[in-house]
C-alpha cells in the first residue's frame, strides 16, 4: 500500500496525531464472557489490555484449552527486526495474561497460530505466506514445544487459516489468498489436510476455489469457528481500501450457508487505558466459556525523551553523519478441551472426492454448487466514517520575541592607517567531506 496515498485518505484527527508523534500500535486485550451477552464481541464490558512494549507488539490472539490448561498463542511482532514469531501467554488466577515468551521462531515472518487437535495430537498451521507455504508443526510438550512436520507450496501468500472441519477423511483448512498487488484484497482457498502413517499430504479443493476467484476487502478470517446461543458462527475481518482489519464481521452457519448477524466496531469498544477515539482497528476474535479476546490497533504517542543533565549533552552530529534511524513502525481453537481434542465438526470429510459445500463434506456430486455468502451487514467502516477528532494540543508554536531598540552607536574616531600587509600566506585546501550514511528505512507491519 502507497503510504502517500493511505495518508491522503486518512481521517484528518488520525493524520494530524500521526503527523505530531503518535504510533499505530497493536495490543491484545482480554474480558470476562458475560453468560447473557447474545452475540460475540458485543456488550459494555471493558477490555484489559496488555501492558505497553516499546520493543514488542501482540496480535492474532488464538485461545485453546488443553487437558484443563488454557494457554493464548498469538503473534509476538518484534519491532527492531520487523518479523513476527510465535508466543503463548499462561493465565493467572485473576485472568491476566502473564509469562510471555516466545516458543516458535522462523528466518520469516510467523502470525496467526492455529491449534488444533487430530488424530490423537495436536498441531499448529502458523501464517507463513511471506514464503508461500503452508507449514505444519506438531506439539512435543504443551505449550511450549513444537517440531515441523510437513511444508506445503501452495504457491501463494496465505493468510489467516483456520480448521472449517474435521473427519476421518482429514481435515479442512479454509485460509485467505492476498492479492499480489494489494494485499488488502483477499479470497478464500480451501484445502484438505490428509496423513498416511507419518506421511502428510495437501490437497486443493478444486471446486470450491474455482466458485472463489474474484477478491475481496471481506474474505479473510478472524479466528477460529465458534459456538455461540447454539449456532456456529464464523468470525471475519473487513478492510477497507485504504485500511487492513477495521472491523469484525460475524456469520452465523447454517446447512453450508453463511449469513451475517452482527459486526464490532472499534469505537464501540472498550478498553481500558485507552481512549475509544485511538482504537483505529479490531482484526481477531476468540473466545471460550470464560474469556473473550481481541486485538486491537491503536494510536499511541510515546512519551518525550528525557532531557539530559546539563554537562552531559550528547556531542553534536558532524556535518556529513546521519543520527540514528527513527523507530521501526508496523504496520487456539475455542471448544477443544476434551484430552484427545476433539470437536464436534461442521460437516463431515469423507473421502477425497467428496468434499462439498462450505462447512458440508458429503456424498460425491455435492460439491457442485460452493455455500453462497451473503453481503455483510451495512456497516460504514470507522477507516472512512469516523469523524475528524480534536486535534490534541501537541505544544503550541511561539512566535520569537521582538528583538529590543539597538543603542545608537557612538561616532567613531578618526580611523588608524593600517601597516601594508605582507604577501599572504597560501590557504590549504578544504577536507573533501564524506559521504553521508544511508539512513534505514521504516518498516511496516503489514
Amino acid at each position: 500500500m502507497n503510504q502517500l496515498y493511505r495518508a491522503l485518505h486518512m481521517p484528518p484527527g488520525r493524520l494530524l496525531k500521526k503527523l505530531t508523534g503518535s504510533k499505530e500500535i497493536y495490543t491484545i486485550a482480554v474480558r470476562r464472557r458475560d453468560p447473557e451477552q447474545p452475540l460475540p464481541a458485543l456488550g459494555k464490558g471493558c477490555y484489559t489490555p496488555l501492558p505497553y512494549d516499546p520493543t514488542t507488539w501482540y496480535a492474532d490472539p488464538l485461545l485453546y484449552n488443553h487437558r484443563g490448561r488454557r494457554a493464548l498463542f498469538c503473534e509476538a511482532f518484534d519491532c527492531a527486526a520487523a518479523k513476527g514469531r510465535i508466543a503463548v501467554f499462561d493465565f493467572d488466577e485473576n485472568g491476566l495474561l502473564v509469562n510471555p515468551r516466545v516458543i516458535l521462531e522462523e528466518p520469516h515472518h510467523l502470525s496467526f497460530p492455529m491449534v488444533f487437535a487430530w488424530g490423537g495430537a495436536l498441531y499448529m498451521v502458523p501464517e507463513s505466506g511471506a514464503i508461500h507455504t503452508l507449514d505444519l508443526y506438531r506439539c512435543d510438550a504443551y505449550p511450549e514445544k513444537w517440531s515441523r512436520v510437513a511444508r506445503f507450496d501452495v504457491g501463494c501468500e496465505l493468510c489467516d487459516t483456520i480448521v472449517w472441519a474435521k473427519g476421518e477423511g482429514g481435515v479442512c483448512l479454509l485460509g485467505s489468498e492476498t492479492k499480489p498487488e494489494n494485499q488488502l484484497y483477499t479470497r478464500y482457498r480451501r484445502y484438505i489436510l490428509r496423513r498416511e502413517g507419518d506421511a502428510f499430504a495437501l490437497e486443493p479443493d478444486d471446486a470450491f476455489n474455482t466458485a472463489h476467484l474474484d477478491f475481496s476487502l471481506t474474505d479473510r478470517n478472524a479466528g477460529p469457528l465458534l459456538c455461540w446461543g447454539g449456532q456456529h458462527i464464523h468470525p471475519t475481518q473487513v478492510s477497507t481500501t485504504v485500511d487492513y482489519g477495521v472491523y469484525l464481521q460475524f456469520f452465523g452457519l447454517e446447512k453450508g450457508r453463511a449469513h451475517p448477524i452482527c459486526a464490532a466496531q472499534p469505537n464501540l469498544v472498550e478498553i481500558a487505558g485507552l481512549d475509544n477515539r485511538d482504537i483505529i482497528g479490531i482484526h481477531t476474535y476468540c473466545c471460550d466459556e470464560e474469556w473473550e479476546i481481541i486485538d486491537a490497533r491503536y494510536l499511541h504517542r510515546p512519551p518525550p525523551r528525557p532531557r539530559p543533565a546539563p554537562g552531559n549533552e550528547a556531542p553534536p552530529v558532524e556535518a556529513g553523519e546521519i543520527g540514528a534511524p527513527g523507530e521501526a513502525e508496523q504496520a487456539g481453537e475455542a471448544g477443544e478441551t476434551d484430552e484427545a481434542g476433539a470437536v464436534a465438526p461442521i460437516g463431515e470429510i469423507g473421502a477425497p472426492d467428496k468434499v462439498g459445500k462450505m462447512g458440508e463434506i458429503g456424498e460425491a456430486g455435492e460439491n457442485a454448487q460452493p455455500a453462497q455468502r451473503q453481503e455483510p451487514a451495512k456497516t460504514e467502516a470507522p477507516g472512512q466514517a469516523e469523524k475528524a477528532d480534536e486535534p490534541g494540543k501537541a505544544g503550541e508554536k511561539r512566535e520569537p520575541d521582538e528583538p529590543g531598540k539597538a543603542g545608537k552607536p557612538e561616532k567613531p574616531g578618526e580611523p588608524e592607517k593600517p601597516e601594508k600587509p605582507g604577501k599572504p600566506e597560501k590557504a590549504a585546501k578544504p577536507e573533501k567531506p564524506g559521504k553521508p550514511e544511508k539512513s534505514a528505512g521504516k518498516a511496516v507491519k503489514q
